[in-house]
């Protein structure tokens, strides 16, 4: 099997590589197939992006919410895209995909989530924007009792766990 490694970008700078051939690491955040196109809005530590595909293309990888995906497209500018731009999809390889076991997914809303599934499943329940939204989401309305709480349980604060994360994942 050869391996080749490219460097990849960052959806926060994808702005600066408008029609250029690019490499994107991240999650499925979301996914919409219909009849011949495929939407695929990959999330990585700096933001998401819409990926558009063929359909008949990508039915064969059978992605879900929350697998580890590369995907290398070209940036094109679409007025209708949320950031302006979508990336058109040439090859999506999953790098490792989610369990199906997962109580829920990066994209759900949580707050039916008990406590106990939410610290178990952490690093999926913190995918989000700022360790704020994840005290939030976890009903905690006072961010300086959330973090000593945190601390407390985990022996660190969240920001450092968030950084520890975002640098492990990408």
């Amino acid at each position: 099997m050869e391996t080749t490694f490219q460097s990849r970008v960052p959806v926060r700078s994808l702005a600066r590589h408008l029609g250029e051939t690019v490499v994107l690491r991240g999650w499925v955040f979301r996914l919409r197939v219909l009849a011949s196109t495929t939407f695929v809005i990959l999330r990585d530590a700096s933001g998401e992006v819409q990926c558009v595909g063929a359909s008949d293309a990508l039915n064969a990888l059978h992605l879900k919410l929350d697998d580890a995906i590369e995907v290398v497209g070209s940036v094109r500018s679409d007025a209708r895209a949320k950031l302006g731009f979508e990336v058109d999809v040439v090859l999506i390889r999953v790098l490792n995909p989610a369990t199906n076991k997962l109580p829920f997914n990066a994209s759900s809303n949580i707050s039916g989530v008990g406590i106990d599934a939410r610290l178990e499943y952490r690093p999926l329940a913190a995918r989000n924007d700022t360790v704020g939204d994840v005290a939030a989401r976890w009903g905690f309305w006072h961010l300086s009792r959330f973090a000593a709480d945190y601390s407390r349980l985990f022996g660190e604060l969240p920001s450092a766990t968030r950084a520890r994360w975002l640098a492990e994942s990408g």
